[in-house]
């Protein structure tokens, strides 16, 4: 019996979610570390996903985690098998480094915020998240929620050199599988990662996965040369380079997003650094819009009066761009100095952005020297598995996120 599962590439964040996420990190919650990941959101349609089966490895592999007794009539064997997504970077790993593991997902129960937090400020929000953590109802809610996490069904993934790999004796429910291994390829440190969705419904004995595709993404440190911008204006007959002739001995502020991004505060953020920056510094910016349906897009442009700086698009996800970049949620920030080196990757941006009171005092302080470059760093939303991978909520992410997840939904028998 055939299952498909689909997965879309966005998720909003309604206000009641926003609210729990706030509180949460004010709890000094380790899930909004994040993938956030927590981009980890209204996910766009058109996630590619690959339609082949593939024979799963019959041997035996001794990743499975639990001790307790279990009745192995109602788990299931899972069997898939990873594969290298671009040809150029066959052979330049082996497989069986991706350290990865499968993890349930679980969902924690909401923070209970009292009726009133979204008219809070941010101290009084602070001081009673405080209070709530050191109160006996605190403590239980994050030892219950700590338990849950523990809890959680986790299984070790073995692969053969193939690729090919079996997990045994998995109950029914979500999972995620997530793996990644850093390595340095022809002068550059390059991530491999993989990530897969995976339903094993109740009563399925054996699931045979679609194969999961191996991304590849660069983590880029500030100092190395810019990668290659190549996006379309808005009629599609002009295009927008590092090598534009305004863009010249100037920086660019190379803005990804999304119209679905958190509401527009970010974006007014960012025209606003714009107006205030540019007359002050040799500054441009490019805001490139990832959405698919570029009408739409530009209709929302318009209506925001999102009028400084210049505007690309990419027609969705699959853009050289993008991949050049390695992006993997926006909003992302990228500083491209005069020379056309990276003065501040993506990492730097999300970092600053979180401690700075504004974009403006982000670039400025960069542009100025008043803060130094920080090493290479993963993508933020692919972290080495942890025990806050297991997490998910009902409403995830603090960010939008593309989903490179797999839908890795496939063959079943029951």
């Amino acid at each position: 019996m055939n299952k498909s599962h689909q997965q879309n590439s966005f998720r909003k964040i309604p206000t009641c979610a926003l609210q729990v996420l706030v509180v949460l990190f004010l709890l000094g919650s380790p899930m909004l570390a994040e993938s956030a990941s927590a981009q980890r959101k209204s996910r766009q349609k058109n996630q590619r996903t690959n339609q082949r089966k593939t024979q799963g490895s019959s041997q035996r592999t001794p990743q499975r985690q639990s001790q307790q007794k279990k009745d192995t009539s109602k788990l299931a064997l899972i069997r898939g098998k990873a594969i290298h997504a671009l040809d150029k970077y066959k052979g330049k790993i082996d497989i069986r480094d991706i350290k990865t593991s499968l993890h349930q997902e679980v969902m924690p129960p909401d923070v209970p915020v009292p009726k009133n937090w979204l008219q809070m400020n941010i101290e009084d929000q602070r001081q009673w998240a405080e209070t709530f953590k050191k109160s006996d109802q605190g403590k239980r809610f994050l030892k219950n929620r700590e338990d849950m996490i523990a809890n959680a069904p986790t299984f070790e993934v073995i692969y053969e050199e193939s690729g090919e790999f079996v997990v045994y004796d998995v109950p029914s429910g979500t999972y995620g599988l997530q793996g990644r291994f850093d390595k340095e390829v022809d002068g550059k440190t390059v991530a491999f990662e993989v990530f897969a969705k995976i339903v094993v419904e109740k009563g399925v004995q054996i699931l045979d996965l679609q194969p999961i595709p191996i991304e590849v993404t660069p983590l880029f440190k500030a100092g190395q040369a810019a990668p290659k911008i190549d996006v379309e204006t808005y009629d599609g007959k002009d295009k927008l380079t590092l090598a534009t002739p305004s863009y010249q001995d100037k920086y660019v502020f190379v803005n990804f997003w999304f119209t679905g991004d958190q509401g527009q505060e970010y974006q007014k953020q960012v025209q606003a650094m714009y107006g205030e920056l540019k007359e002050k510094y040799p500054i441009k910016l490019l805001s490139i819009c990832v959405d698919e349906k570029r009408g739409a897009a530009i209709k929302f442009i318009v209506k925001a009066k999102y009028k400084l700086g210049s505007h690309g698009f990419t027609d969705g996800w699959d853009h050289s761009t993008i991949e050049n970049y390695g992006v993997r949620s926006t909003p992302s920030g990228w500083l491209i100095g005069p020379d056309r080196k990276i003065a501040m990757t993506q990492h730097e941006f999300y970092q600053a952005v979180k401690i700075k009171p504004t974009i403006t005092d982000v670039i400025r302080d960069r542009i100025e020297g008043k803060d130094k470059p920080t090493p290479a760093a993963r993508p933020e939303d692919s972290d080495e598995p942890t025990e806050d991978a297991k997490v998910r909520t009902k409403n995830s992410g603090s960010k939008n996120v593309r989903d490179k997840r797999t839908n890795a939904g496939g063959s079943s028998k029951k």
